[in-house]
């Protein structure tokens, strides 16, 4: 006589389980043949545990915590999907001997709303300065130092900048641009990329105010007299000037130096004058100054801003001569007086010659003079 015992599973069994995104819910399908024992499920990623599930039953929907995700996406922080093993203890009861374990894995993707965040780009001026004079960036003389602000995915690290401004690209978190060429608003753009791949971008605008160096467009000396009215032989002169300095909102500095000497000497005199402001479009005659009626004179004008000096020069010619003989009795000037030794100088604007030689008998000697 025989008889066979039936001998029935006692350890569940886990089902296959669906590759799946981290955040969403996963069914966890389970066969169990003794619905007296006890089953605990672990999850572990990287063979770290990072959930515990107790008295799991079939069908089960597992979710994750925010903690646990942020545990979970620090084992990957250069991936984007990892394996997660799934494994079923059975117990006679909660606190039994084990009966027997199954084990599954699965696919799990990180969400792609988990990537790169950034919050601003920090920009200040990185000339010396420049800040605390105008507040504001100077076309072709402001640089820009900027940090970009940014945060990887959770998890993971930023592996990469991109910053474009200014014609030019950057590649670290902190950068300094040169020179700043156009003025208005300005674009500046970065992209940031972390270890996973993933990027964001971010782009803001600054402005930058339009600057040019000081402009002289006229400066013009003349003689006169001492109303003004123009006289070639006169010792007062009037002064012409057009000038522009960029206000640069109207914190910039403005400077006038007017100057004069004697053509035949290196050192200049500085001369008052009540010229002042951004924009120049004056003249005014100086009589305290008599010129002599037989000297040339140079004039100079310099204006500056906060940042150079612009120079123009001019001169005032000796009073007018038609015909004038030099003391040392070989030199002529027409239009003008005669300062150049063994020289016949035409200072007349625009002269004509007309001269006629009637050659009856000339001797070499004064052929060679004449030439």
């Amino acid at each position: 006589y025989s008889y066979s015992l039936p001998i029935e599973p006692a350890a569940s069994v886990l089902g296959s389980i669906s590759s799946f995104t981290f955040g969403n819910a996963i069914n966890i399908p389970i066969t169990k043949y003794n619905s007296g024992f006890y089953d605990v499920l672990t999850i572990s990623v990287g063979g770290t545990t990072v959930k515990t599930v107790n008295d799991i039953t079939n069908g089960y929907d597992v979710s994750f915590t925010s903690a646990e995700l942020t545990n979970i996406y620090a084992k990957l922080p250069s991936a984007t999907k990892g394996t997660v093993t799934f494994k079923l203890t059975t117990k006679t009861s909660s606190s039994g001997s084990t009966v027997g374990t199954s084990t599954k894995t699965a696919t799990g993707t990180i969400p792609s709303s988990v990537k790169p965040t950034i919050s601003g780009i920090t920009l200040a001026e990185a000339v010396s300065g420049l800040a605390s004079k105008f507040g504001a960036y100077i076309q072709n003389k402001s640089k820009i130092t900027g940090t970009v602000n940014a945060s990887a995915g959770s998890g993971s690290s930023i592996s990469a900048y991109k910053t474009t401004v200014n014609g030019s690209s950057y590649t670290s978190k902190t950068f300094t641009t040169g020179v700043l060429k156009t003025s208005g608003t300005n674009t500046i753009s970065t992209t940031v990329t972390d270890k996973r791949g993933r990027t964001a971008t971010y782009s803001t605008t600054f402005t930058v105010l339009a600057y040019s160096k000081p402009s002289i467009s006229t400066f013009k000396v003349e003689r006169c007299n001492a109303d003004g009215t123009l006289n070639d032989e006169g010792i007062n002169f009037k002064v012409t000037v057009k000038s522009t300095i960029t206000a640069l909102n109207n914190k910039n500095d403005s400077s006038y130096v007017l100057q004069y000497k004697l053509s035949s000497v290196d050192t200049w005199t500085t001369i008052g004058n009540s010229l002042s402001g951004y924009s120049v479009n004056t003249n005014f005659v100086v009589t305290n100054i008599a010129l002599n009626i037989d000297n040339v004179y140079d004039f100079r004008l310099t204006i500056g801003d906060y940042f150079e000096d612009v120079p123009k020069s001019t001169n005032v010619a000796e009073s007018f001569t038609l015909m004038n003989f030099g003391a040392d009795g070989h030199s002529m000037a027409i239009g003008g007086v005669a300062t150049e030794p063994d020289t016949l100088d035409v200072k007349m604007a625009k002269t004509y010659l007309k001269i006629h030689f009637i050659f009856i008998y000339l001797s070499e000697k004064i052929l060679y003079n004449i030439i």
